[in-house]
């Protein structure tokens, strides 16, 4: 773009830096090149959050003094009939996020097979479209000898996971990094608790996570499905049937000051300037 437009760059993470091996080579090499440019080139940034926003800084010095961070808002909410399914029977594990490598669902299928062994009767459902490198996810899948209770599901409507959602017996996620987590964020909206990797983003977005693990530990993960399993769950949402709008009309709000404050038509404070 001609250097007269403005520009706001938004970076969910840098995962091309931090685990570049869970990338296909191409999208790897793109955000490598492209990513660093349009940095250097904006007039401001919005990182996902302050996790992000430190990686970034440290990663790329000349981003400093032009990141802003804006936490994402969910979009999925509860539906009316969400309080009569509160108390009934939750009979699955919930992992929700693309099939790749980064989510890292190959450990986490040999976990559940663990947990499975070790007399767990609770079911794995995993709701993500297919990405890339999926190869090694389906192969275990396919030798896991409880195959039928691992239920991978595409491309499942906005619907069909509020219901999954509510049935669930809480939220997995084995990722090995991320720029948010919004299944999480999500999980949360429907009280369920969180049974997440040790990350630096989880635990700054989500310090209050009923269980943590080391996910490049398959018996840790393991274990933390017994551990969930024995917490008595109440099952109680974080966040009111109001909660959902209001935390999106304020990432709406902050969005649209930052872009205000580009463009020069309002102050540090977002206080308009008269033209």
């Amino acid at each position: 773009m001609p250097s007269s437009t403005k520009s706001v760059v938004t970076v969910h993470d840098l995962v091309w830096k931090t685990h570049p091996k869970t990338m296909p080579f191409l999208q790897r090499l793109s955000e490598r090149v492209w990513m660093p440019s349009s940095v250097k080139k904006s007039d401001a940034i919005i990182a996902v959050s302050q996790t992000t926003r430190s990686t970034l800084e440290d990663s790329l010095p000349y981003s400093n003094g032009k990141v802003c961070v804006i936490k994402h808002a969910s979009l999925v909410k509860r539906s009316a009939d969400y309080s009569s399914c509160v108390h009934q029977d939750r009979n699955h594990f919930l992992a929700v996020g693309t099939l790749e490598p980064r989510k890292n669902y190959v450990r986490l299928i040999r976990a559940f097979n663990l947990y499975s062994r070790s007399g767990g009767q609770k079911d794995l459902v995993i709701v993500g479209r297919d990405g890339w490198k999926t190869a090694a996810m389906y192969r275990e899948l396919d030798d896991s000898p409880y195959r039928e209770r691992i239920h991978v599901m595409h491309d499942v409507t906005d619907q069909k996971l509020v219901e999954l959602y509510t049935k669930a017996f809480c939220l997995v996620s084995t990722s090995l990094d991320e720029g948010f987590g919004l299944p999480l964020l999500e999980a949360r909206a429907f009280g369920l608790p969180l049974c997440i990797s040790a990350i630096p983003i989880y635990q700054e977005l989500f310090a209050d996570a009923e269980v943590w693990f080391d996910p490049k530990s398959v018996h840790q993960i393991a274990d933390s499905f017994q551990k969930i399993s024995s917490c008595r769950c109440e099952y109680v949402p974080r966040f009111n049937s109001t909660s959902g709008s209001k935390d999106l009309e304020r990432c709406r709000a902050e969005h649209r000051n930052l872009f205000l404050k580009v463009l020069g038509e309002v102050n540090d404070r977002g206080v308009l300037i008269d033209s």
